[in-house]
């Protein structure tokens, strides 16, 4: 089954304003690939995930550089020259493109402009990363942190993410997202993991071989952000480890580039990336199944991620992160485990998710014939587990912003099976 929108042949595709974590860049070279002409214009590059193939369309170069001109300047000042060039972008962009990705559904003019590109016959797919889509008081940046949480400005980050959402809903052609941040939507997407995470191209044929064969393994974490990612719990789990006879090398990585991050995955036996999380693979552990290297990752979505999704998932288990020690002992005690573990992974998205995979069912989605086995209703799905905080943790601080605020501060009365479980916890905690 494909989608019913009307069909439109794509050739020129836009893709901004940001990349996450290399994502929209490798989208970009997946659809060059497929023969499509491709302009990739990204506003920040945190990490150095910008692999801007020269065989990218570049605008007029005084355009991005009154943006970038205008971004370096304060105030009111540098507000109007960058402006002044997104205008223009957007102004060419309709010259030659017919299609735009948008990450988080943030365009040229935010809110002012995707109507208008419609309007002219082009196709708009917006992709919703996490954080963007994610309600705050599911965010364990909300509740973990040096500061008491701030509950009267969560509820107003709620409400602008929630307004936003339905923006994004009711003006693009389609939306990427993913069940376990889809809280807030009510519109059918197509699920990020149905439609594929482009797996990076793996320069050396060397990649996860030194791994096999060194007798002390190598264990890799690279938290972006430590906290929320368990780091101190991970490490207390390495260091009881360690006291227990166990013998591997520890490298923790970060601020660095994501070319040295790639270098170190391709002689790593495993990656443990983080204990927290509400999918069975992100960017990092996809670099890391390409490198071939196994990945532990803990959270509580596993059965959500299994129950809402009609396409082959990747072969790794979302444990719970009280299973984290006993996992990593397996991990580290069973080689035949390990290396069955690493080589199922690497098949998985050296195949399902190869760049021209994933940018072939991009292709088919701007073009209306996405399959509909790739799509998820957000109306089916009840997960309240959040991200980056421990169940005990998020439970208490739900409650809290409950008692304050009620069950209409969470935004979901479109769900009512969803406000029921989170007002849920509210009772049990009282």
């Amino acid at each position: 089954m494909t989608s019913s929108r009307s069909r439109r042949k794509v050739n020129h595709i836009f893709i901004g304003m940001a990349d996450v974590a290399g994502y929209f860049s490798r989208i970009g070279v997946g659809l060059l690939d497929e023969g499509c002409r491709v302009t990739v214009v990204f506003v920040t590059n945190p990490l150095s995930y910008e692999h801007l193939d020269e065989r990218f369309s570049q605008p007029p170069r005084p355009i991005l550089n009154l943006i970038s001109f205008g971004r370096q300047r304060r105030l009111s000042f540098g507000f109007v020259l960058e402006l002044l060039g997104r205008i223009l972008l957007l102004a060419w962009t309709l010259v030659k493109c017919d299609a735009y990705i948008f990450a988080s559904g943030l365009s040229f003019i935010r809110r002012h402009d995707i109507r208008l590109i419609r309007l002219l016959g082009k196709t708009t797919l917006a992709v919703f990363t996490g954080s963007d889509a994610r309600p705050p008081y599911l965010s364990g940046i909300e509740w973990r942190g040096p500061n008491t949480p701030d509950l009267a400005g969560m509820r107003r980050r709620t409400r602008r993410t929630a307004r936003h959402i339905h923006h994004v809903e009711s003006t693009f052609d389609e939306v990427i997202s993913h069940p376990t941040y889809s809280q807030l939507q009510q519109r059918p997407f197509y699920a990020f993991l149905s439609v594929g995470l482009p797996a990076p191209a793996v320069s050396s044929p060397l990649a996860g071989a030194v791994g096999s064969k060194r007798k002390v393994p190598l264990i890799l974490h690279a938290p972006t952000r430590p906290l929320h990612k368990g780091t101190a719990e991970i490490e207390k789990a390495l260091d009881s480890l360690h006291a227990d006879g166990y013998k591997f090398n520890y490298r923790r990585l970060e601020g660095l580039p994501n070319s040295q991050v790639l270098e170190a995955l391709a002689t790593a036996d495993l990656l443990i990336d983080e204990l927290y999380g509400d999918t069975l693979l992100g960017s990092l552990g996809v670099e890391a199944a390409a490198s071939g290297c196994a990945v532990l990752v803990a959270g509580y979505a596993s059965k959500t991620l299994r129950d809402s999704h009609n396409t082959p998932l990747p072969p790794i288990d979302l444990i719970d992160p009280n299973d984290l020690l006993p996992q990593i002992r397996l991990m580290l005690s069973d080689c035949e485990f390990r290396s069955k573990a690493k080589r199922e992974l690497q098949e998985f998205v050296s195949y399902y998710w190869a760049g021209e995979m994933v940018a072939n069912r991009i292709l088919a989605i701007l073009e209306g014939r996405g399959d509909l086995r790739w799509m998820v209703d957000p109306a089916d799905i009840v997960y309240i587990g959040g991200w980056g905080v421990s169940r005990e943790v998020l439970s208490q601080g739900i409650s809290n912003y409950l008692e304050l605020y009620g069950p209409v501060a969470l935004g979901v009365k479109h769900n009512p099976k969803l406000e029921t479980a989170l007002a849920t916890l509210w009772t049990k905690t009282r």
